[in-house]
């Protein structure tokens, strides 16, 4: 499965590298492929900035050994989505918004990581 997961949850592995959300981000690496885009790399590089300086290396480091695919994302989103409505159409059919396929997406990975490692 390819997982994508929110910029808060990799920030919380950096930062917490003991919490139970490391061990799923690891589970995710082990047994998925974990799916990361420009949008979220740059969101990372934005907070560590603003927010943890003088952590911003840690940033660095959890990234050059984590395992992930790099996958494109148009800069301008809306403009891309006129050109894919057929995707728009799947989400719209599925009923899931954003934060519905997060919760999910999230679930999953608690649901797995907790079946294998209880």
């Amino acid at each position: 499965m390819r997982i994508m997961t929110d910029t808060n949850v990799i920030i919380s592995a950096i930062l917490f590298p003991k919490s139970q959300i490391t061990k799923v981000i690891q589970n995710v690496t082990e047994d998925h492929t974990l799916v990361l885009c420009p949008h979220i790399i740059d969101e990372l590089h934005e907070i560590f900035k603003r927010k943890f300086k003088e952590k911003s290396y840690l940033l660095d480091k959890f990234l050059s050994k984590l395992s992930f695919e790099f996958v494109y994302t148009p800069a301008d989103i809306d403009s891309a989505r006129k050109h894919l409505p057929d995707m728009q159409d799947r989400i719209n059919g599925a009923n899931l918004t954003a934060e519905n396929s997060k919760k999910v997406m999230y679930q999953q990975c608690i649901t797995d990581y907790g079946s294998e490692h209880t």
